[in-house]
């Protein structure tokens, strides 16, 4: 009698790398067309604001009229001194806050869509260790938001500045390594926050409930900042405490001391990377809690 015997592989028995698992995370967030439309949306949400506020500001031909019996040269330096300030490139990135919404709905559903249609027992079936899932899921939407905000904000600072000359608005200059570090840390700004919600997304299991807890922590600060037309004690709270403090990368200037000035015209109560380190340190300390459920509850 022949004895069968069952074919056993000659390759060993691994488990799939963490390469493997951002491939296959990343094939998830490229094939939904939503997902790729929301980022698409965040960018010109971002650079259609810098386009429309490049048409207002100060006109660098405008001269103040000399009042009846003062002469052109005694009304010059008066007209110098009341001059209002020219405008700055962070004024062409107020769309930010914006752009940041649509970037937040897209983190959440990277994260709350596998929960809500089960598919997470799957995802953590294939790959046990339940903290490189999210680690992977963190890395793609991150990089994926960076570049997004990269390009946004490039965009928005050259053709909102092109714009703007070319209707002879006057515009702050700004040497080109802080121009280079607005852009760079606007993007930066947005991948820690898109991965900030999908840490928050990762602990409270609600598309809803997450898009509001970002939106409270991030967006209405920076809003009520700039709506209230300066700094007040509340805004200036918000801005050093608050996620929202990392949107002192965008201003080209020092931080405000005792100026009552906006961060609608690029003045922050925290330095650029003082202020991001704040968005950081919110970040870390919400996905290590986002790790930690994670092991501990079921899916």
């Amino acid at each position: 009698m022949t004895t069968v015997r069952p074919y056993r592989s000659s390759a060993p028995a691994r488990r799939g790398d963490f390469a493997q698992l951002l491939h296959a995370e990343w094939t998830k967030f490229r094939t939904v067309r939503g997902w790729v439309t929301g980022m698409i949306v965040a960018m010109l949400v971002i650079v259609g604001f810098g386009l429309f506020v490049s048409g207002g500001g100060v006109k660098a031909s405008a001269t103040k009229a000399c009042p009846p019996g003062m002469s052109s040269a005694d009304c010059r330096p008066a007209a110098v001194s009341l001059a209002p300030p020219e405008n700055t490139i962070a004024l062409y990135l107020i769309g930010t806050f914006a752009g940041l919404i649509a970037v937040a709905v897209v983190a959440t559903m990277f994260m709350s869509a596998e929960y809500r249609r089960g598919l997470i027992r799957t995802t953590l079936a294939a790959s046990p260790v339940r903290g490189q899932v999210l680690a992977a899921k963190a890395i793609v939407i991150g990089a994926v938001a960076f570049a997004a905000g990269l390009a946004a904000a490039a965009g928005a600072v050259i053709f909102a500045t092109d714009l703007a000359h070319h209707r002879g608005i006057s515009v702050l200059s700004v040497r080109w390594p802080t121009e280079l570090r607005i852009i760079a840390g606007t993007a930066a700004l947005i991948a820690v926050a898109a991965v900030f919600t999908l840490a928050i997304a990762a602990i409270v299991r609600r598309s809803g409930a997450t898009v509001t807890i970002v939106i409270v922590t991030i967006v209405f600060p920076y809003f009520l900042s700039i709506s209230n037309g300066g700094a007040t004690s509340v805004t200036d709270f918000l801005l050093r405490v608050t996620p929202a403090a990392a949107f002192a990368v965008q201003q080209p200037t020092p931080q405000y001391y005792l100026a009552v000035t906006s961060p609608a015209t690029g003045f922050f109560p925290l330095a650029p990377w003082a202020g991001f380190a704040v968005l950081c340190g919110w970040t870390a300390l919400t996905l290590v809690l986002a790790a930690y459920l994670l092991r501990r509850r079921d899916a």
